[in-house]
């Protein structure tokens, strides 16, 4: 099939490593968990970052990219 072979379990440490590796590169908003597909609901949870952050920041703060 074209389905990929399985590798082992991914704990939930390494989730985080990539998670901190995306934002360390530059990524504005890392989803990365056991959960996560590539483009599932992407472009919402990537919208409601940038907002949270937004909110969270001081009046004159500059706005996330």
């Amino acid at each position: 099939g074209i389905n990929a072979e399985y590798m082992g379990y991914v704990t939930p440490a390494e989730f985080d490593g990539w998670r901190e590796e995306g934002e360390r590169l530059g990524f504005a908003y890392v989803a990365s968990g056991p959960f996560v597909r590539s483009s599932y609901r992407a472009g919402e949870l990537y919208v409601r970052n940038i907002l949270r952050a937004r909110t969270a920041a001081p009046p004159n703060a500059p706005s996330p990219p």
